[in-house]
């Protein structure tokens, strides 16, 4: 509903025999609102939802791809047949029972029902063989589907939502700065999973087991009598695009398969216990772990031996930098099975993961970069790059020049020594006077350091376009 937001237009309808046409209906589906308390509104009369051989006065058809308009007006498809679409023409001339017209609708007490159509109809004569059968739909009218409005519309805001306390808490008692580790996993495409307890699922969730138990501890989630199943790992599966070969090969063809965790395993803490592609879940039932972006992903709780317990029925896919958080496992719309509101606790799995990443070894080499003006030769400027790490040996960095807060971008390619470190000095001319300065060093594209202004006292009285400057600084520090 482009009016009232977070209202959805959809269809009730059969299975089969229908098309996908039904009954039109409506749901509260709001992001505030849970689902369990999502309202769900009748549009169109409930005998609409099935066909029926004698329909009552309340059967006006069948509906499908509804549609709210920019003026709160109603339009959708619409046949008038109640019957199960059948051939009633011949084989080769075939015809349908439905004629789906594109149509405005109008209340009529408390449902809608078809008021005009939207067009004269569109007549074509189609044929086509099959395979040695001449097939002809001769001057019939053309079936109206999937509407759409064109409209002009205000691009939307781009959507963003900080990290709950929980979270939070855990990246501070692990002494790691959230927007650093976010840089980290976007720039190593990856994406953070975390969920609060496991063993806690939404109170209508009955397809799997709903007793469950963090093995060897106390934490559990208990529905009602019956078997208690123990849960230990987190296994994760990426959808790997495998190819397989015939003459004795069970997986002929390409398609995509569900493999263990491969491409980020190493990035989490190791799991030995555990069956491949697994993490450990943590004894207040939470779990964490590092995942590829952009790939098809599926899990399942497993016991301790690695069978598998409670299994996600979807694969999921997470952006690069994302951190996508459960508080339960197939979170809760109002409470969990034993009665629960949604866990709160600060996940212990999710400290445990970032002390892990702290200890990772840095693929992006740092340094430490300073600038001074040798004593009163005040055209002498000395720079000097200090590695603060192993990994700033023998670079290839990227010297960039900022000049009263406007960028030259880079003047300078150079390669620090074999200890990290790189120094220069050059004399800068009058022209950059009174000028705030200030140099940055780039890696790949990523700005790994940058230097305090630097400012020279002395008045200079010519105005020179930045571009003018740039070239000129390209051309000292290249010389």
């Amino acid at each position: 509903d482009p009016i009232v937001r977070g209202d959805y237009y959809g269809i009730n309808a059969p299975e089969f025999g229908t098309h996908t046409a039904g009954q039109i209906v409506k749901i509260n589906g709001a992001p505030n609102v849970p689902a369990d308390q999502m309202a769900v509104t009748y549009i169109t009369h409930p005998d609409t939802s099935n066909i029926d051989d004698s329909p009552s006065g309340n059967h006006s058809g069948l509906y499908r791809n509804p549609m709210k308009l920019a003026n709160g007006s109603l339009i959708a498809v619409h046949t008038t047949s109640t019957l199960q679409d059948s051939n009633i023409g011949s084989s080769t001339s075939p015809v349908s029972r439905y004629s789906f017209r594109l149509k405005s609708l109008q209340l009529s007490g408390q449902y809608y029902v078809p008021n005009a159509n939207l067009t004269a109809g569109i007549q074509k004569t189609i044929s086509y063989w099959s395979p040695d059968e001449l097939i002809t739909y001769n001057n019939v009218v053309m079936w109206e589907l999937q509407p759409v409005e064109l409209v002009a519309k205000e691009k939307p805001n781009l959507n963003s939502k900080d990290l709950e306390n929980p979270e939070k808490n855990a990246f501070s008692e692990a002494g790691v700065d959230i927007n650093e580790f976010t840089q980290y996993l976007v720039e190593n495409d990856l994406a953070l999973i975390v969920s609060r307890n496991v063993t806690t699922r939404d109170a209508q969730d009955h397809q799997q087991p709903r007793n469950l138990r963090v093995a060897g501890t106390n934490t559990k989630t208990i529905n009602s009598t019956g078997k208690i199943y123990d849960v230990s790992h987190l296994q994760i599966f990426q959808g790997d695009l495998i190819r397989g070969y015939a003459g004795g090969s069970s997986n002929s063809g390409r398609r995509v398969l569900a493999k263990e965790l491969h491409d980020s395993i190493d990035n989490n803490p190791p799991n030995s216990a555990g069956p491949a592609g697994s993490v450990q879940i943590a004894e207040d039932g939470s779990t964490a772990a590092l995942v590829p972006a952009r790939r098809a992903l599926t899990w399942q709780l497993t016991d301790e031996e690695g069978s598998g317990v409670v299994r996600e029925r979807l694969w999921l896919t997470f952006q690069p930098g994302e951190i996508r958080v459960c508080a339960s496992c197939h979170g809760l719309n109002s409470i969990d099975q034993a009665g629960n509101f949604v866990p709160q606790n600060t996940p212990q799995a999710l400290i445990q993961l970032l002390d892990f990443w702290k200890e990772l070894p840095s693929d992006s080499p740092r340094y430490q970069i300073s600038g001074s003006f040798n004593g009163k030769n005040l055209k002498l400027l000395s720079l000097e790059i200090i590695g603060l790490n192993e990994n700033s040996i023998s670079k290839n960095l990227q010297l960039h020049l900022d000049i009263k807060g406007k960028s030259c971008g880079s003047i300078l390619d150079f390669a620090t020594d074999t200890a990290g470190n790189y120094s220069l000095s050059k004399k800068i001319p009058n022209i950059f006077n009174r000028k705030n300065l200030k140099f940055k060093i780039y890696y790949q594209g990523r700005e790994l350091a940058s230097s305090e202004n630097l400012t020279r006292s002395k008045k200079v009285s010519r105005k020179i376009k930045l571009q003018k400057l740039c070239n000129k600084a390209r051309k000292i520090f290249n010389s």
